[in-house]
Order: structure tokens, then sequence, then C-alpha cells
């Protein structure tokens, strides 16, 4: 979250991003961090799958049918994934990234760079979710005994 708002600040202060973006980028990084761990019967992951229907609810009240369809296939596809599994990969996530981006591209392209924006911010979650795990960089932890 220090990342994702320093982030924020910078770009901000650049003039990458409006003032209104702010909060949907700080949501994007939020949704990113929490990502990797929707494979699991955590607290993270409760935590997740709240927000994703919340999103998965205003995308369907503004009209959003392809977002709601993408959120919940996506919490689907969470409960037959095995924890640390496929989400703790950074392949699929870039591949999740560039699929996003690209439907995007196709489906609404006057929106193609807020919502590169908003990908960079959920991939920046995401990534540093995965650096925290150590599995980024397959970083072994001891166990205490």
């Amino acid at each position: 979250i220090l990342l994702g708002l320093s982030l924020l600040i910078l770009f901000r202060a650049l003039g990458i991003v409006a003032p209104y973006q702010l909060p949907e980028l700080f949501c994007a990084l939020l949704c990113g961090s929490l990502f990797p761990d929707i494979d699991t019967r955590s607290m993270g992951r409760r935590l997740a799958t709240l927000i994703f229907l919340l999103l998965a609810v205003v995308a369907a009240a503004l009209g959003y049918l392809w977002t709601l369809y993408a959120i919940l296939g996506l919490l689907c596809f969470a409960r037959i994934q095995p924890h640390r599994g496929i989400t703790h990969r950074i392949f699929p996530l870039v591949l999740f990234c560039m699929g996003t981006l690209s439907a995007v591209a196709v489906l609404c392209p006057g929106y193609l760079s807020r919502g590169a924006h908003v990908v960079l911010f959920f991939a920046l979650g995401a990534i540093s979710h995965l650096i925290l795990d150590g599995r980024l960089f397959h970083i072994r932890r001891r166990r205490r005994r």
C-alpha cells in the first residue's frame, strides 16, 4: 500500500493521472495486492472476495456486464485453484493483465489509457504481494521449530 500510495503521489505530481482517478487506482492496487490469495480460505480471501463482490455489484449497477462476468468468473476460478498455484506466478499475472487491456482496447477503446493505469496499479499490488510472499524470486523462509 505504501508503494502504491507513493506512486499515486508521484503520478499525480507529474500530471500522469487526474485527481478523480486516485480512488479508482487505489482500489485497483488493493485488489491487486489481494488477488494472489483468492485461492485460500483465509481472512485475506474473505476480504478479497467481499471487495470483488462489491465491485461486481457496482459494475452491474452501472451496466458494465462484461466486468460483472469477468469478476464472477474470477471468483469461480478461485474456488477450484489450489493455494499458491497459478495465482502466485508472474507469467499468468502478465497474461491476465494483457488480456484485460486487450479486452478494454476491443470493447472500449476510448478508455484504454485509463484502463492501462488501472491494470498497472493492479499489477503493482499483485507483484508486491508476490515479493512479500517470497514467491517472485523463490525465496525460501526458514521454518521455526
